[in-house]
């Protein structure tokens, strides 16, 4: 953000929530990767990212209730099946449970019930596995049992209430593997599956429609997983596991903070007024002050921007914006209110430089303005010449006037030279007649004009240098692109200028969102500009990566500042820190981009951002971000 120490246009936040910071280019924290059923890990209620709520569901006694909150408008569910018991010597094996993955939509608030199979017993010589929970079915001796089925039900445990549900694996035979759990047309038969009689025969997996029980020491069917269909492969875990994850629900709060603006400084500005949600609805601005002040706000999702014209009158002005979310709190909704106040500086103090003359001379008064104003007196008798000398190295000459010529009225011009001069010739009155006017002239040198910081990022100070004679009257002009017209930013007040002070040296600091030329003036003299100046602005790039699954990745982040369409080129980093061209893209409407990818090994990797050179900003390059891959 464009930041100034002058002329002040804060944008200030009165907050309940107190948030800080009105545009972090710090990348945000990437999200914590979702666990799958397949590796669940302990089970229990996750919320330790700040964005997804996650509850893990592992076999248990009873069914787990889980809450899903109002405005959630969809969950993500992840079931696995228990598989089958292994059969006894010749050790076949017992059949995979399902696994099924689904987004499934929802109005809530809504309580589940959700349920976990334990896998199936492995037969002995014996006896045969037991059956697993809920709904396995057992073996026969030397068979293993069926796995029991995973499911989301609503608000208790039934066929009828089934939401989801990923069948468990057959048991297996003396002479054949359990079947795995499949996907078969929904019936009323139940979710039990069938126990084996034959000897060495394995039990069916419990599900939506119970597996069949294997005959003549074959292994059991596994159960079907209706509803939800299949993932690409069946449960590669014994025991059976749900996960369930949803967006978490809370209220949109603003990222806002004081900041300052230099009027006049002829180039528009633009702050950024955040929301930290996901998803925002709608940003709008409802309450707006009166029409044609200059400040104008724009929202796009989850940003907005109030757009600054340098014109902006004086004053204080109050805007309320309102963010809507879709997904929220029990009052999902907030409203910011946002004072913006606008105050000119104070005109600086007008001092003067004196050429100081000795008695019987003309003294000349130059102002700060760069006008010069001279008033003479002067005394002498008829056959008296007046005499006059200059301090400040300044040099004078006179000569007597007739009887009754005019007393003369000195007056200054200036002119660039590198040693200033002066020369006055007054003439003493000899009777009260009207006044002549000679003239004095004061050289003065060019300016000098230099910049500390010619390569910024925007809201870091650009710092000038004038060097001028102490005492004279300067102002600064710049443009920023796109424009190509100079106009006067130092002082803020058109025709307003600034006194040099006795070291011959005054600094500007200047803060520009784009690449800005800038040269300086004696006051109102169009024709004295010095040498010009270039400030480069670099596009600032932030880079965040986000995982979206095994190997499955997003890389996202914004430019400032914000412009639309600008090619986005994404960098890996090999171990000799070459950049290896990974992907490129283009920021959206609101400066946002994005890129997707999908990985085909695993290991620790370090990424950069950058894009190439604009008309009206340098190149830019983000920060190095290391991310694991897994």
């Amino acid at each position: 953000m464009t930041r100034a120490p002058h002329r002040s246009l804060a944008l200030a936040a009165v907050a309940a929530l107190a948030a800080t910071g009105l545009y972090a280019l710090a990348a945000p924290a990437a999200i914590a990767a979702v666990p799958s059923c397949t590796e669940p890990g302990p089970a229990g209620k996750d919320t330790t990212d700040p964005n997804t709520t996650v509850i893990v569901v592992l076999p248990a006694s009873e069914p787990t209730l889980v809450d899903i909150p109002a405005h959630v408008s969809s969950y993500q569910v992840d079931a696995c099946g228990a598989g089958g018991g292994d059969s006894a010597t010749p050790n076949m094996l017992g059949g995979a449970g399902a696994r099924v993955t689904t987004p499934i939509a929802v109005s809530g608030p809504v309580q589940l019930a959700v349920i976990a199979g334990t896998s199936g017993g492995n037969g002995t010589t014996s006896v045969g596995g037991a059956g697993g929970s809920p709904s396995g079915g057992g073996g026969a001796t030397g068979g293993g049992g069926g796995g029991g089925f995973s499911g989301v039900f609503n608000g208790s445990v039934s066929q009828a209430n089934a939401v989801v549900v990923a069948g468990g694996g057959g048991g297996a035979g003396l002479s054949t593997g359990g079947g795995a759990a499949q996907s078969t047309t929904p019936t009323t038969a139940g979710m039990q599956g069938a126990s084996a009689t034959d000897t060495g025969a394995g039990g069916g997996g419990g599900g939506y429609n119970g597996g069949t029980k294997g005959a003549s020491a074959a292994g059991g069917q596994g159960g079907s997983n209706f509803p939800g269909g299949l993932a690409p492969t069946p449960s590669t875990a014994k025991a059976g596991a749900v996960v369930i994850s949803y967006a978490t629900p809370r209220a949109p709060t603003f990222d806002s903070d004081p900041i300052e603006y230099v009027g006049q400084e002829g180039m528009a500005d633009n702050w950024d007024v955040t929301v930290d949600a996901s998803p925002v609805a709608v940003l709008t601005l409802v309450d707006t002050p009166t029409a044609g002040i200059g400040i104008t706000f724009t929202a796009s999702g989850n940003l907005g921007t109030f757009h600054i014209d340098p014109s902006t009158a004086v004053g204080t002005y109050t805007f309320k914006v309102h963010a809507e979310n879709a997904v929220g709190a029990a009052t999902p909704d907030q409203t910011e209110t946002f004072t913006v106040t606008s105050s000119s500086p104070s005109p600086s103090a007008t001092s003067t430089s004196t050429i100081s003359p000795s008695p019987d001379t003309a003294t000349a008064t130059v102002s700060p303005s760069a006008s010069a104003s001279a008033s003479a007196s002067a005394s002498a008798s008829a056959s008296a010449s007046a005499s006059a000398s200059a301090s400040a190295g300044a040099s004078s000459s006179a000569k007597p006037c007739a009887s009754g010529s005019p007393s003369p009225t000195p007056t200054a011009t200036r002119a660039a030279s590198a040693t200033p001069t002066a020369t006055i010739s007054p003439c003493p009155s000899r009777s009260p007649s009207p006044s002549a006017t000679p003239t004095a002239t004061i050289d003065v040198p060019a300016l000098r004009l230099s910049v500390s910081t010619p390569d910024i990022q925007p809201g870091q100070p650009g710092r000038l240098r004038l060097t001028a004679p102490a005492g004279t009257a300067v102002q600064l002009f710049c443009y920023s692109r796109p424009g190509t017209q100079y106009r006067q930013v130092r002082p803020t007040t058109p025709g307003q200028s600034l006194t040099v002070g006795a070291t011959g040296v005054m600094d500007f600091t200047v803060l520009p969102g784009t690449n800005t030329r800038c040269m300086a003036r004696y006051a109102n003299d169009a024709a004295s500009g010095s040498n010009s100046v270039v400030i480069n602005v670099h596009t600032t790039l932030s880079l965040s990566a986000y995982r979206d699954g095994p190997l499955r990745y997003h890389f996202q982040g914004r430019n400032l500042p914000r412009t639309a369409g600008q090619l986005i080129t994404v960098y890996r980093l090999d171990a000799r820190g070459r950049e290896i061209r990974t992907a490129i893209t283009r920021t959206n409407t609101s400066g946002i981009w994005r890129i997707d990818r999908r990985f085909l090994g695993s290991g620790v990797f370090r990424f950069v951002a950058r894009t190439s050179q604009t008309l009206n900003n340098a190149p830019g390059k983000s920060n190095i971000r290391s991310t694991v891959i897994h």
